[in-house]
């Protein structure tokens, strides 16, 4: 089964860059969670309802 999904109306509506929005298409389709250090990737997938959980980086010393 193909799925199309139209990125350019996620980024539109989420002001989502559009390698995010096409990461974000791909983790839903595939049912999958996010897993990411961006914090405005992590924040946009939580607005769209889509699973995500952002990495905590420690600052270098």
């Amino acid at each position: 089964m193909t799925t199309y999904v139209d990125t350019s109306v996620l980024a539109a509506h989420y002001t989502l860059r559009t390698l995010d929005a096409l990461h974000l298409a791909v983790a839903e389709s595939a049912e999958a969670s996010t897993l990411t250090a961006d914090k405005r990737l992590a924040a946009e997938a939580q607005a769209l309802g889509l699973p995500v959980k952002l990495l905590a980086i420690s600052p270098r010393r």
